[in-house]
């Protein structure tokens, strides 16, 4: 039973004495905080070129360090105020002050000042202030300052101020200010200022401020204003995005950039939105009505940007036998030609039925790639007419029904394949 126990006792044992030399060395940093603020008290330092350490002297509350080591090796754990050159401890390496060089724990490095050099960690490495370099980790590096350099953790990264540099983590990196340069993360990262450069999670990109540069996540993309790139499964621009968005759901306070996505949501929208479904609080909803040479009834809802729109339709021929009608969606771009004339360039798809619902036969689609110009005196009237591209495509039926000369009829994998020309007119409000 003791020899199970042993290794139990040794690692609280070495968990107690880390966390009392963090709290020493924080009182420490205070008292030094407070001598250098009086004019004529200054601290003087004993340069060690080499320094041997097992346990070191934190009994005496008293106790402050004024030792410099250049080369320091410590078996269990050092203590001294400052660091110019290279140490290495088995378990822990204190620093009060600052470290000029090259830190390397088992399991921590523990400095109450700036850091200029590299520090390397089986657990945690934490500066109090600034570090200038490189943090390496298997659990966390923890900066409450600025960040200039590179930090990499197995767990989290975190700089309280800002970070000019690189985070690699496997869980998290979080700034608390602005980040230029790069995040990436298994998990997620966080900037709450703004961010101009690269952030990568698997999880999700959140920036607080403005993004200039690229945010790719496989779940959220989350910026204020967007002046780059957001491609994740929802990209959310809680302000301007004058960039790009590409995703399943985007999402945009002021769109006067691009959108690519299934579902596209805006307040408001001068720019371009392509997917099934593009809405823009700031722009109505028209009805259309017209009539084509393959349905001489339709009605359609259009709505979306200034630039592209998208259409629900319905349509019915109603003098074939039996009664051919279908449904369908479409997307398209909207010109301007002059002050009254416009151009529409769009593509749309039909599902084909015949009779009131035909079972046996539901592989029947219409598919129509149209050009119109039309002339628009109000904003909630306006005539259009154009040509037409129309491709049917089935498993069973030849379309003879549809076509009314200059067709053609083809076959490929078992479905036949018919193509003709069209015409189509019609007035939206």
């Amino acid at each position: 039973m003791d020899k199970i126990k042993l290794p139990c006792y040794l690692v609280a044992s070495c968990y107690i004495f880390l966390i009392y030399s963090f709290l020493l060395t924080s009182s420490n940093t205070e008292v030094i905080a407070a001598d250098s603020s009086t004019p004529n008290k200054e601290k003087e330092y004993v340069y060690l070129p080499l320094a041997l350490s097992i346990v070191p002297q934190i009994s005496a509350v008293e106790y402050e360090p004024n030792e410099v080591p250049h080369l320091s090796f410590n078996l269990l754990a050092g203590y001294y105020a400052k660091l110019d050159g290279f140490e290495l401890g088995g378990l822990a390496n204190l620093q009060t002050e600052e470290v000029y060089g090259v830190q390397i724990a088992g399991l921590t490095n523990v400095v109450g000042g700036n850091v200029k050099g590299f520090q390397a960690a089986a657990g945690l490495n934490l500066t109090r202030t600034d570090l200038k370099g490189l943090q390496v980790a298997l659990g966390a590096n923890i900066v409450p300052g600025n960040v200039e350099g590179f930090q990499a953790a197995y767990g989290l990264n975190l700089a309280g101020s800002n970070l000019d540099g690189i985070q690699l983590s496997g869980a998290a990196n979080i700034v608390d200010g602005y980040v230029e340069g790069a995040q990436g993360s298994y998990g997620f990262n966080i900037a709450r200022g703004d961010l101009k450069g690269l952030q990568v999670a698997r999880g999700a990109n959140i920036a607080g401020g403005s993004v200039r540069g690229f945010q790719g996540a496989f779940g959220l993309n989350l910026g204020n204003d967007i002046y780059g790139l957001q491609v994740s499964a929802l990209n959310i621009g809680r302000g301007r995005v004058g960039g790009t968005q590409i995703g399943v759901i985007n999402i945009a306070r002021s769109m006067t950039g691009f959108q690519l996505g299934v579902v596209n949501i805006s307040a408001s929208n001068t720019g371009t939105s392509v997917g099934l479904f593009s809405f823009a609080k700031s722009k109505p909803l028209h009805l259309r009505l017209w009539t084509s040479d393959t349905e001489n009834a339709n009605v359609g809802l259009r709505f979306g940007s200034s630039r592209s729109y998208n259409l629900l339709l319905a349509g019915a021929q109603q003098n074939s036998d039996p009664m051919r009608w279908s449904y369908g969606i479409g997307m398209g771009g909207h010109t301007p030609l002059s002050e009254h004339f416009f151009m529409n360039i769009d593509g749309v798809v039909r599902h084909v039925h015949y009779g009131v619902w035909d079972k046996d036969n539901q592989d029947n689609f219409l598919t129509k790639l149209r050009i119109a110009i039309g002339w628009e005196q109000y904003q909630r009237l306006s005539v259009f007419g154009g040509i037409a591209l129309n491709v049917f495509l089935s498993g069973e039926s030849e379309a003879s029904d549809f076509a009314y000369g200059l067709d053609y009829l083809t076959e490929w994998g078992g479905v036949k394949i018919r193509l003709w020309p069209g015409v189509f007119a019609g007035v939206q409000f």
